[in-house]
């Protein structure tokens, strides 16, 4: 009968609202808030300044999603936090600091989060740490500099001990469905940014006490770099190294003792870091490789500093250069060779001695370069107190004859008084057997008495080695070696260069039953990844293909670093060389991981 009651017209145009401008609320009139000036303002001829924002921070806690099952230990987190816990409890946690203010560094140095991240510096990280950085005082006594450094790698240290699960993982694999912890990620990268800045800053270099405090700096943000795999950083702070170092021996001040300690943990860090970006890159990589080899006033301050892990650590590093050089060499020649006729083979060498000369060349520089790093392992050897040498007597290693199929290898562990003793000893036998692996492929000609008294010598070394890992803690070796060359990466290229295959199976298995029931990395490098190549590696061997050497297909610069999950590199296949076990034709292919 009605239709709807027409809409009531407003009396005034004022938009009623408790956000108008600050001249009308301070006169207590209505205001249009017409943009940009309101019109009681543009009428009364005054500034209309706009009410600010009030922004109001608040911490929002989410409920505890469920936990996972214990019936699926595969997928949950291992147990870092603490050794020896049980592979099936709970994923264990840290008294960490509860919330982090990263919009202000000062809140974070001033906080009660300070004392968190030093005392986890000095539970978790001056252990492992080179016994040069052992020595730094109490935090109110560090220059700002190495306050910043400090935090940032005992930071970035948590975060690895603290894995998370991603929140989307495809295929779940344990070793790629966690990542650090990235509130602890996060607050070392805001530390190492203001530690960067500081370094940068810093100036007074002009007598040894400002050296030691820059190199000190320089080492701990390198090796925060080595935690994360960041091998493109890791570089710059190795040039910055290298021409501090070079305008300091330039100047008429030597350095004393703790600064030739400080030269050698930065020449330990640097093989360090060597030895993780070799093994899983290309050819090329290879063959392009400067030598490591100490040079004499490095070896003086060495010496100096009576730091035996820094040289043995170079040595080993230079001993798989000397043997993935020569092993690619001889590929390349016999490559060439198989090219030509026998006619134009002749030919070739029968030229104004072009290819014979370096033929000789490349097998005089390889013998003199070999002939080297065995007179500086005697030397080492020789060199070693009584305290840091095997307390039993060493076996003879089981015949290959012996090691059938069905049967185990009997391995007594070989004890040391320490784990750094029995570490150091681990490189003096690695380096052992890549001299004898070598040997057998140099450019000489060697009678086939000798080339299988070579091999057994390199299985020997290879037994070696598994006696010292039978006597090791996997504990110890997770928090010790986070620093140096992790035994899982001797394991690796020790495979390779043994011909016994149930040494192989005995160090796959060995590190099959450690990465399943503790950790997820070992001397700062994915156990997973070792595993995957020891795998690939055995299943060409069951085939009846002997690899010799492993590369990767893409160059990719040792990855992308390991800022989201605990591998660096993403790799899928693997470019194998080799030969075949029956014909003794060499091979080359891709291999899926």
């Amino acid at each position: 009968m009605y239709g709807p009651a027409p809409p009531r017209r407003k009396k005034t145009g004022i938009t009623r609202s408790r956000a108008g401008c600050m001249s009308c609320r301070l006169r207590h009139k209505k205001c249009d808030e017409k943009k940009p000036v309101c019109t009681s303002c543009v009428r009364l001829g005054q500034p209309c300044q706009q009410t600010p924002s009030k922004l109001a921070f608040r911490t929002v806690t989410f409920a505890s999603g469920t936990s996972l099952s214990s019936t699926e230990p595969s997928m949950q987190a291992p147990a870092i936090w603490s050794q020896g816990r049980d592979p099936n409890s709970a994923t264990p946690t840290a008294r960490t600091p509860k919330s982090y203010n990263y919009l202000s560094m000062k809140k974070i140095r001033d906080s009660g989060q300070t004392r968190f991240y030093y005392d986890m510096w000095e539970k978790h990280c001056l252990p492992a740490l080179h016994p040069a950085l052992r020595r730094l005082g109490k935090q109110d006594a560090l220059p700002s500099v190495l306050r910043d450094a400090v935090l940032a790698l005992s930071a970035c240290q948590m975060s690895r001990m603290m894995p998370r699960k991603k929140p989307f993982d495809p295929r779940g694999i344990p070793g790629l469905s966690f990542r650090p912890d990235p509130d602890h990620q996060t607050v070392s990268q805001e530390i190492y940014g203001s530690a960067l800045s500081s370094l940068a800053s810093w100036t007074n270099i002009d007598h040894s006490k400002g050296f030691n405090v820059i190199l000190t700096a320089m080492i701990l943000l390198a090796h925060v770099e080595l935690l994360m795999g960041d091998f493109g950083q890791f570089g710059s702070h190795s040039m910055g190294v290298d021409r501090l170092l070079t305008s300091f021996t330039k100047s008429t001040i030597r350095p004393n003792r703790p600064g030739c300690e400080l030269i050698a943990n930065w020449t330990q860090a640097r093989a360090h870091n060597w030895w993780l970006r070799f093994h899983f890159g290309t050819s090329k990589f290879h063959r392009d490789s400067e030598p490591l080899a100490c040079p004499p006033w490095l070896m003086s301050v060495l010496e100096e500093a009576d730091d035996s892990r820094a040289v043995i650590m170079t040595t080993l590093c230079e001993c798989c250069r000397l043997n993935s050089a020569i092993f690619l060499r001889q590929w390349d020649m016999d490559d060439v060779a198989s090219r030509h006729d026998p006619v134009e083979q002749i030919s070739s060498f029968h030229e104004p001695g072009l290819a014979i000369s370096r033929v000789e060349e490349a097998s005089l520089s390889a013998s003199s370069a070999l002939a080297d790093q065995r007179e500086i392992l005697d030397r080492w050897h020789n060199r070693l107190p009584l305290s840091e040498l095997p307390i039993e007597a060493f076996m003879e290693a089981p015949s290959s004859a012996s090691l059938v199929d069905g049967t185990s290898v009997d391995v007594q562990p070989l004890r040391f008084t320490s784990h750094y003793a029995a570490m150091n000893y681990a490189y003096y036998v690695m380096s052992r057997l890549l001299l004898c692996a070598a040997h057998a492929q140099d450019f000489e000609p060697h009678p086939l008495d000798s080339q299988e008294a070579t091999r057994q010598g390199a299985n020997y070394w290879a037994f070696l080695l598994m006696r010292i890992a039978a006597n090791l803690d996997w504990g110890e070796c997770t928090k010790l070696n986070t620093f140096i060359i992790g035994l899982s990466g001797l394991f690796l290229s020790c495979a390779i260069h043994s011909s016994d295959n149930k040494i192989s199976l005995w160090m796959q298995d060995w590190l099959e039953q450690r990465y399943t029931t503790t950790v997820l990395e070992e001397g700062s490098f994915p156990v997973l990844q070792v595993l995957q190549v020891l795998r690939a590696v055995l299943r060409e061997r069951r085939e009846g293909r002997v690899v010799k050497a492993v590369f990767t297909s893409i160059e990719d610069e040792g990855g992308t670093g390991k800022y989201g999950s605990y591998n660096s590199q993403h790799i899928d296949s693997l470019l194998v060389y080799g030969y075949d076990n029956a014909t003794g034709q060499k091979f080359s292919h891709h291999i899926a991981l």
